[in-house]
């Protein structure tokens, strides 16, 4: 047993996240305004969350809502502006979310990062 818990592996991922994206950016968003979008947001340092616009989701019930203490809102998914980082578990919509994603046509690496 190596002591190393899934809190410990989110933070090394946030942290490698922020050296390799996010700290060439000067601003972006978070599509996925669920536990893993927020939990994300959480665990970036506050110079990234200032550059976090606002988060993105497909859910009625969380869109126009604020979800941090920081006042940041849910948009539609369609309203996003790239760069957006996405914190939503791939394979688990039932193939919604990448059908939202490809309709997009962002690239990946340029214009959207996966995270979740």
């Amino acid at each position: 047993h190596l002591g190393v818990n899934s809190e410990k592996i989110l933070q090394l991922r946030v942290k490698a996240l922020e050296y390799q994206v996010i700290s060439k950016l000067s601003r972006f968003m978070i599509w996925g305004a669920n536990k893993e979008g927020r939990r994300l947001y959480k665990n970036l340092s506050l110079e990234s969350q200032k550059k976090v616009i606002c988060f993105l989701d497909v859910s009625k019930k969380k869109i126009g809502n604020v979800i941090t203490r920081d006042n940041i809102s849910v948009k539609h998914f369609s309203q996003g502006i790239p760069p957006i980082i996405t914190a939503v578990k791939l394979g688990l919509t039932e193939g919604g979310f990448e059908k939202n994603l490809s309709e997009m046509n962002w690239s990946e690496g340029s214009d959207y990062f996966i995270f979740g």
